[in-house]
């Protein structure tokens, strides 16, 4: 597990937002962010104070400890407490989690809110999903934290009946490709520095370009503010788009071991 992780980890399992870390330990909160995405290392004197926050050993950071991710029982301690938000770019569960984590709230009468920012931009909302024959998306970051956003925009608009997902490409460049049981494919490719895009083509023979997307922050606001004006009733995305975003993610790490085959979504 690499360093970026294990930060990430560990703020998430503190529940504290990045803004709050930073504040505490003088640094900035641009700072804190480029350390959990990899972009930048913390030197020994910031390293120290980090393992100072999260109570652990300096070592361990450094060295190749994993630190496990948060589990359902951090988030169903919120549950049980009321209203939650989950956040697909912090809590990357896997299907029998996420699928735990929906009973849970239902146990517990608590309204659930799932989604990723994507779904919501401009060029999305409001396209005719009929017709697509398939797509293609593109993406930047790093694929353990960002493929969510690619794969949930994937969802939205072809449904969750994806059959197989194959990994290919280079650790640099990695190419995902997913396979719907009705013969449809969507390709997933990460760019470090590409802003997401995608690409549309419909059974009519007619392409949807989408070479960036915009205001996906300020209407993803804007539905989660709904959710909570209406109790709970205005969700971000539906069930079963979240717990099959979950099973593609899931599967999409195992072909990432043995690239250029085929693995069955479970």
């Amino acid at each position: 597990m690499e360093l970026w992780e294990k930060l990430r980890i560990l703020r998430v399992k503190s529940h504290q937002k990045q803004i709050e870390v930073a504040k505490q330990l003088k640094i900035s909160n641009t700072a804190l962010s480029n350390y959990e995405k990899g972009c930048r290392i913390p030197d020994i004197k910031t390293l120290k104070a980090l393992a100072n926050h999260y109570g652990v050993l300096m070592d361990d950071l450094i060295t190749g400890i994993d630190i496990p991710e948060p589990s359902i029982i951090d988030v169903g301690q919120m549950i049980k407490k009321g209203y939650i938000v989950v956040d697909g770019h912090e809590y990357r569960f896997d299907k029998k989690t996420a699928e735990d984590i929906f009973s849970l709230a239902e146990e517990y009468h608590t309204p659930m809110w799932s989604s990723s920012a994507l779904r919501f931009s401009n060029e999305i909302k409001g396209l005719d999903t009929t017709k697509i024959d398939g797509m293609v998306s593109i993406g930047s970051g790093v694929m353990d934290i960002y493929l969510i956003h690619q794969v949930e925009p994937i969802v939205s608009l072809m449904g969750c009946d994806v059959e197989k997902v194959m990994y290919v490409g280079t650790e640099i460049t990695p190419h995902l490709v997913l396979q719907y049981k009705d013969g449809r494919v969507a390709t997933i490719a990460h760019m470090p520095e590409a802003p997401f895009a995608l690409y549309i083509n419909n059974t009519d023979g007619t392409t949807i370009s989408i070479p960036s997307t915009s205001e996906f922050f300020p209407n993803l606001i804007a539905q989660m503010m709904e959710f909570f004006r209406t109790e709970g009733k205005a969700i971000g995305a539906p069930k079963a788009q979240t717990i099959a975003v979950a099973a593609i993610i899931e599967t999409a790490k195992e072909a990432k071991k043995t690239p250029g085959v085929w693995i069955a979504v479970k």
